[in-house]
């Protein structure tokens, strides 16, 4: 008898929601593919306080995936974008010791953990700002619309990009410079034991991505069952620019490893 095929949970990014993945629900449920809806702690209808999710690090991130991983009757293979990726990760290595482990894992430009170099001069316009006003104590903080625009809305059609950057919200300081300037972290929030990831991990990067630069990913090289691949056309937001039909095609194709 065919297995039935794993659900699937999306697990979004920095000031994202379950929203921001656009029509990626719409496409993977035409194909069959049943999608799980989530959103971290104190994003998207989850939030509450401002002052909270400013104080929220990626291990309350990771946490949170793991507890709802763990309540779902069946495990879920998780796509995750940018931090989103990153908490996706770190949260099936908790999962793999906790004897729950996922079906497997599906990185979306995802964002860098530790022994990966996040900067590059195409980001430094979106972080360096946010980054300085952490010198003051965590807080959330928000883009800026020309932070947005050039950053994650770059490939865009102009029509949509002011209501793209308007659907944006707030994120974590905390988690911000966990990621950023993760050898100055001494909790090792982002460290991952590479051994604890048993399953197999796909990977997507865009060429024209402003937000993680490519050279972000070789650490992900140390994974056992790994595969990158590279769209020189795609950005940082792949469900909206102008490669998302190849972004879904992959996607798709991707998924099928856990059809049968």
């Amino acid at each position: 008898m065919k297995a039935l095929r794993p659900p699937v949970v999306l697990v979004h990014g920095m000031w994202s929601r379950q929203e921001t993945w656009g029509t990626t629900r719409h496409e993977l449920t035409r194909q069959g593919i049943e999608v799980l809806s989530y959103e971290l702690p104190q994003h998207g209808a989850r939030f509450t306080d401002t002052a909270a999710l400013g104080r929220l690090g990626v291990q309350d991130y990771v946490d949170d995936l793991v507890a709802w991983v763990q309540a779902q009757s069946r495990p879920p293979v998780l796509v995750g974008h940018s931090m989103g990726g990153l908490v996706s990760l770190m949260a099936a290595s908790r999962l793999q010791k906790l004897g729950s482990p996922v079906p497997g894992l599906i990185l979306v430009t995802p964002a860098t953990l530790a022994g990966g170099w996040l900067f590059s001069w195409r980001n430094l316009p979106v972080f360096l700002r946010p980054c300085l006003t952490q010198m003051f104590g965590w807080r959330a903080f928000s883009l800026t619309s020309s932070e947005a625009a050039w950053g994650l809305f770059h490939d865009v059609k102009a029509e949509q990009r002011d209501a793209l950057i308007q659907s944006l919200q707030p994120e974590s300081g905390l988690a911000l410079m966990q990621i950023a300037w993760w050898f100055l972290d001494p909790t090792g929030s982002t460290n991952l034991n590479w051994d604890d990831v048993h399953g197999p991990v796909r990977v997507y990067l865009g060429g024209r991505d402003r937000i993680v630069p490519l050279y972000a990913a070789r650490v992900l090289k140390r994974l056992k069952d790994v595969q990158i691949d590279v769209h020189p056309a795609s950005s940082h937001m792949v469900f909206d620019d102008n490669a998302q039909a190849h972004f879904f095609s992959w996607l798709v194709k991707a998924l099928n490893e856990w059809a049968s």
